[in-house]
């Protein structure tokens, strides 16, 4: 989607990737370099191409800025963005340890620390699996039911 299906409201546009968000949500994702610092003109720029693909889908969009966290805006037009629904503004330091502490549990497999309890989780993960597949189904008893899943690798929703 964009310029190839969208000539007329895309021709001078560019985004950096545009992606699906479930069936009805468009996600125009903005990236910029840690190091700069962020304009008005950047948000703006990010609120045009919503607003041209606004006229050419009945999607939602939703608009994602990555930044560095440093911004030459001033605070009631910063305010507006990060207030709006249709804006999610974050910041590659917060991305890093959202995903740091995501494959953190990974580290005692990846370094062989037989002893530690993330070792011990992925290891019963495994014998988990391992049942599942045995059985050729993913089909699990009233008594299995009641158990729970146990540990899960993802403990923070996705935004």
């Amino acid at each position: 989607m964009g310029s190839k299906d969208f000539p007329e409201k895309m021709a001078q546009k560019r985004v950096d990737f545009l992606a699906l968000q479930g069936e009805d949500t468009l996600a125009i994702i903005e990236i910029k370099s840690v190091d700069d610092v962020l304009p008005f003109d950047e948000l703006r720029r990010l609120e045009d191409y919503k607003n041209a693909l606004k006229a050419s889908t009945k999607k939602k969009i939703v608009c994602v800025l990555i930044y560095g966290g440093k911004s030459g805006i001033d605070p009631d037009s910063w305010a507006r963005y990060e207030n709006s629904p249709d804006f999610i503004i974050l910041q590659w330091k917060d991305i890093f340890v959202k995903n740091k502490d995501y494959y953190e549990h990974y580290r005692a497999v990846l370094e062989n620390h037989i002893k530690h309890p993330n070792f011990q989780l992925k290891a019963q993960e495994i014998v988990n699996t391992k049942n599942m597949l045995s059985k050729n189904s993913v089909y699990r008893s009233v008594e299995d039911r009641k158990l729970g899943l146990g540990p899960q690798d993802l403990n923070n929703p996705v935004e």
